[in-house]
């Protein structure tokens, strides 16, 4: 899956994917300039690690570097790992950081980043088989739990009313959930919970209140809820 973002000081479309390359896996970042798109190498193949070919976000930091989070089963860890990768503007050179490690939660099926009004990053990913979980960059990288299931996959955040918010599938019991972070605290609520819905939950802001589109698997359709 690619993710988009338009560039923070040119304002130009860039993107970030990560694609198989023969000798493991690779997260790139293209960056247009008007007439050309040039294509860089974010992460470079990794044999220790294999990229969720699916799931990037890139985002922008306060000073325009392109940050991007993406996942890796890690051979070294046993298990998965976040990542993020960010590029220096004083040698753009790309840096890479291990953000969370999580064990046996098998391929990651959701990731997705954000940036609130003073800058801060926030990030929420999920494993197949395991806790929504959010990564805060910032001075810190705090990273803690905000929904506890069995299952939690498709996964999406916002800043909702000036406040971080997040929508995910949960998957154990079919139900498409929300929920948002106050005072240190992430709440969360049942948005629905009749049939089997919430697949490639997808959050936004329309004017200060939360617009969720999503997958009913029931009836086989594409459904919002605001």
């Amino acid at each position: 899956m690619l993710s988009f973002a338009y560039h923070a000081s040119s304002s130009q479309p860039t993107l970030a994917y990560a694609q198989n390359s023969g000798a493991g896996t690779k997260v790139e970042y293209a960056e247009y300039n008007g007439s050309a798109w040039t294509i860089s190498d974010a992460v470079g193949n990794d044999s220790n690690n294999s990229y969720d070919i699916e799931q990037v976000a890139l985002v922008y930091t306060t000073s325009s570097e392109p940050l991007i989070f993406y996942p890796g089963l890690s051979a070294i860890s046993g298990g998965d790992r976040i990542y993020y990768t960010y590029r220096f503007k004083t040698d753009w050179t790309w840096k890479t950081v291990v953000v969370d490690n999580i064990k046996h939660s098998q391929t990651f099926i959701g990731i997705d980043a954000v940036k609130d009004s003073s800058g801060i990053i926030w990030a929420s990913y999920s494993g197949y088989y395991g806790d929504l979980r959010y990564a805060k960059y910032g001075t810190t990288l705090p990273t803690s739990t905000i929904y506890t299931t069995a299952s939690t996959t498709w996964n999406s955040i916002a800043i909702v009313n000036s406040n971080p918010a997040a929508a995910w599938y949960d998957s154990t019991n079919g139900d498409l959930r929300y929920g948002t972070y106050s005072a240190g605290v992430w709440t969360a609520e049942s948005v629905s919970s009749t049939n089997d819905v919430g697949q490639y939950a997808s959050l936004s802001s329309l004017s200060g209140s939360p617009f969720i589109s999503y997958y009913d698997v029931t009836h086989a359709n594409e459904s919002f809820i605001s």
